[in-house]
């Protein structure tokens, strides 16, 4: 598992160079992970260290949300404030996420049989 954790490390640490010199308006994480799935896809396979890393992580992404949910408790006055204009941008957005993955859907899927 450590050989998987240092793989993704490794992986985060490309994108966060790829970031600094190329790309600075884009976060290192997603240039890794990008990378990462490049990597992957050429391989043909995931690595079994890999994987089981992953898994880990996986099983435990509900203690990677408490930070943010004490984040949204330490602020909860502000966004009581301003509860209406983040309950419309909230909806706003859902909309036009639902919509927009709609229509690429539907035009990746155009021409194939039903």
């Amino acid at each position: 598992m450590i050989k998987g954790l240092l793989l993704l490390f490794i992986w985060q640490g490309v994108g966060e160079a790829i970031s600094q010199l190329l790309l600075p308006n884009i976060p290192g994480p997603v240039l890794g992970l990008l990378c990462l799935l490049v990597f992957l896809s050429l391989r043909g396979q995931v690595n079994g260290s890999i994987k089981q890393s992953s898994d880990v992580l996986i099983s435990n992404l509900g203690l990677l949300f408490v930070p943010a949910a004490v984040g949204v408790v330490a602020f909860l006055p502000e966004l009581k404030q301003h509860a209406f204009a983040y309950s419309s941008a909230l909806v706003i957005s859902v909309v036009l996420t639902v919509a927009a993955t709609g229509l690429v859907l539907k035009a990746l899927t155009k021409g194939k049989a039903s």
